[in-house]
This record gives structure tokens, C-alpha cells and sequence, in this order.
């Protein structure tokens, strides 16, 4: 079984289509969770998932999650997502989700994290936090059994 995530853009512009789409096949996708999540403004923030190795002591294994995406529901709203990324100590990349937007993550095996070095990591743990009240995530996590 496989996941194919398309995404289209529709622009014109002076009566000339400027559009375009593109496919991505994720092979060996045999389960999903779709969730949505209220996001908290608390510091801590929420935690939409985490990974380890074998996926016992997290919500799954970093090596068989194929796609993830979170969508920010929010007309007005930001999210303020915190992507963990462990390679032999934690380290972060902080995205802003604007109003409506969405983040996708096909591989949570092969991350660049840049602190003083650059090294390979894993994915270990997404955490957002909200702009303001009444934010709510889309979570949606394709992966092999």
C-alpha cells in the first residue's frame, strides 16, 4: 500500500495559467491517525507526537513514520511548532505555521540540525504552541506496521 500527497497550486496571472502540481508517492504506508489537537499559548506547549527507534517507549517508530503533516486550523491564529531533533544531544527547529497552513515531514529519519556543528539526527518529538486561544491542529501521520 502506498500514500500519494499531491499538492496543487491555481494561479492566474494576466489571463496565463501559472499553476502547477506535484505528486509524492510514500511507498509501504499501511496505517494512518488523523487527530485534531487544541494547542496550548502555555510555554511548555502541546505535544502532538513522539518517535524512538522502536517505537515501545514513543507514539511511534521514527523509522517506519513515511509522512506527517500538521495543519494549522486557525483563521487568524499562528502555530509555533518545535520540531526535536536528536543527534546525540537535542536540538530544535522552530517553524511558524500561519493561519490555515500546514507543515509536512516525509522522512523522520535524516534531519540537519546546526548549532555550533552540523549533524544527522532523527526526529524525536513534535511540540506546538499557539499565538493565541482556540487554536486546534490537524494531525495526520501515514506509517508502515
Amino acid at each position: 500500500m502506498s500514500l500519494t500527497v499531491t499538492i496543487a497550486e491555481t494561479l492566474t496571472l494576466n489571463e496565463f495559467d501559472s499553476g502547477s502540481s506535484v505528486a509524492i508517492t510514500q511507498g509501504d504506508v499501511t496505517y494512518y491517525t488523523k487527530k485534531v489537537v487544541a494547542i496550548t499559548t502555555d510555554s511548555g506547549g502541546t505535544s502532538l507526537y513522539t518517535c524512538s527507534s522502536d517505537g515501545t517507549s514513543a507514539d511511534f517508530d521514527y523509522d517506519l513514520v513515511k509522512h506527517a503533516r500538521i495543519t494549522n486550523l486557525h483563521a487568524t491564529e499562528s502555530i509555533h511548532l518545535s520540531v526535536k531533533v536528536r543527534t546525540g544531544t537535542a536540538h530544535y527547529v522552530e517553524i511558524i505555521i500561519s493561519p490555515k497552513g500546514n507543515f509536512v515531514i516525509n522522512s523522520h529519519n535524516s534531519w540537519m540540525s546546526n548549532s555550533t556543528t552540523v549533524a544527522q539526527g532523527v526526529v524525536k518529538e513534535v511540540k506546538a504552541k499557539a499565538s493565541g486561544s482556540g487554536v486546534s491542529a490537524e494531525v495526520f501521520i501515514g506509517y508502515e506496521d
